[in-house]
């Protein structure tokens, strides 16, 4: 049972460690690559075959909340 209940505290604690990093990330690569921070700072960082199934383009909030920890 502890298993599962640390598993789920992790599980909280990364949620809610995303929630706080992705806008600050999406902000700093945006003030280094600028209008292009999601094709050349995310989808260009990732191993082509992950980032299939990231958005190719959309809202900046739609980018960050697509993030993942």
């Amino acid at each position: 049972m502890n298993i599962l209940k640390n598993k789920q505290l992790i599980d909280e604690g990364l949620h809610i460690t995303r929630n706080i990093w992705a806008p600050y990330i999406g902000y700093e690569l945006s003030k280094r690559y600028g209008d292009h921070w999601w094709q050349k700072g995310v989808l260009g960082a990732i191993d082509p075959k992950v980032n299939r199934s990231l958005l190719k383009d959309g809202t900046y909030a739609e980018m960050t909340d697509s993030l993942d920890i």
